[in-house]
């Protein structure tokens, strides 16, 4: 096995037990599949175009904040999404500019989802972003589901008014890079 493998197992069974103990997931079975569709890539897809405006650890950790949020947004019917997107907008500032932002950009990546991932109905328990020195590893908690053949979307741009403002609604949402 090589070492980049060993550290993806040893990450995935640390991550595993921070699950398992934390009062969230209290007496529930984790499990960690090794077949079939890895919701940590498919996530990692379906955030591929807007990556480069994550320049750095703190910011791709956000991103995946946003994204994680937009995914579960987009498994729920149109009153309860609504609710929810809501009550996460309660959890960012108030100004119009950052609403109006946050708005724009969860409504792309729920069309980015329905568009290059609707047969993937899986909701995302939870994530863990860890910086390796040469890159990112994401880990994924989701529910399980019949899985379906992994959809490779085409790395299309982000609409530019909505791709410039990423950043800045990252950095409103979860604070300045640091």
């Amino acid at each position: 096995m090589s070492k980049k493998k060993r550290q993806q197992k040893n990450t995935l069974a640390e991550f595993k037990r921070e699950m398992e103990s934390s009062k969230l997931f209290k007496d529930q079975k984790i499990e960690i599949y090794e077949q079939g569709e890895k919701m940590s890539e498919v996530l990692a897809l379906f955030i591929a175009p807007y990556t480069q405006s994550a320049p750095n650890y703190d910011a791709y950790r956000r991103l995946v904040a946003i994204a994680v949020i937009a995914w579960n947004a987009s498994l729920l019917e149109k009153i309860e999404r609504n609710k929810f997107l809501d009550e996460m907008r309660k959890a960012i500032p108030n100004d119009k500019t950052t609403q109006q932002d946050f708005t724009a950009i969860v409504e792309e990546l729920i069309e980015r989802k329905k568009r290059f991932f609707g047969n993937n109905h899986r909701n995302i328990l939870n994530y863990k972003v860890v910086d390796t020195g040469r890159n990112y590893h994401l880990s994924v908690v989701s529910t399980q589901e019949n899985l379906s053949p992994n959809d490779q979307p085409p790395q299309e741009k982000p609409k530019s008014s909505v791709g410039t403002n990423v950043k800045n609604l990252l950095d409103a949402v979860f604070g300045t890079e640091k």
